[in-house]
């Protein structure tokens, strides 16, 4: 998914259940994906897209965060 963030490729971020097991598992119910999707919906084509923090909290639950924009 950073991936797919740093090269603004929506295709895979939108489709992001044909990335096989893992993308399953990672977003087994899509309620804490979708407001990402939304988010970027909002975010200008030559927009800057920051990483902010990346890491796992309780060695299980993965959290991204990035910032759209210039502060």
């Amino acid at each position: 998914i950073q991936n797919a963030l740093e090269n603004r490729d929506l295709d895979v971020l939108l489709n992001y259940q044909t990335l096989g097991n893992a993308a399953k598992l990672s977003v087994p119910t899509n309620d804490h994906y979708l407001p990402m999707i939304y988010t970027l919906g909002m975010m200008h084509k030559d927009e800057l897209l920051t990483s902010v923090f990346e890491g796992f909290q309780h060695g299980s639950i993965s959290m991204r965060c990035f910032q759209i924009g210039n502060s």
